[in-house]
């Protein structure tokens, strides 16, 4: 047993001479609101280009990313190396077979070669950075024109 049978409304047919007067309910939340100034939404724009400009200008002279790429993963590889070799001296160390101030030089290369990873990582970054504001300053440029 249905305990509900939906069933379609019934079409409004005008009268030929009667008026009516149809009132639809307004939401005062929704209500218009004046425009904003042009000006203060042109000055957002000059700024936002000027910016994005400085961080495209900022890139330039710099290295590609797929240079950088290059470098990191060839640094990367003698992080490696050199991690390596830092733990055999230590090993050795701890053996008794080398004195500790000969571990000492490992211990330099391997944080030289940590620090040349985080400069290439910093140079990565100012380099993605400049590249991005570059498609976006490129595409605000296409959307006002």
């Amino acid at each position: 047993m249905k305990l509900f049978k939906p069933r379609a409304p019934k079409p409004f047919r005008p009268e030929e001479d009667a008026t009516y007067h149809i009132s639809f309910p307004f939401d005062v939340t929704k209500q218009p609101t004046a425009l904003p100034e042009l000006a203060a939404a042109v000055s957002r724009v000059r700024t936002e280009i000027s910016s994005l400009r400085a961080i495209v200008d900022s890139g330039n002279g710099r290295r590609t990313v797929g240079v950088i790429m290059e470098d990191l993963s060839r640094t990367k590889d003698l992080m490696e190396i050199h991690r390596v070799a830092r733990e055999k001296a230590q090993a050795q160390g701890r053996a008794g077979l080398i004195a500790e101030k000969e571990i000492l030089p490992a211990l330099h290369l391997e944080e030289k070669t940590r620090d040349a990873w985080r400069a290439l990582q910093t140079e990565l970054a100012a380099a993605v950075a400049a590249n991005e504001a570059a498609v976006s300053l490129a595409s605000l440029l296409a959307e006002l024109s």
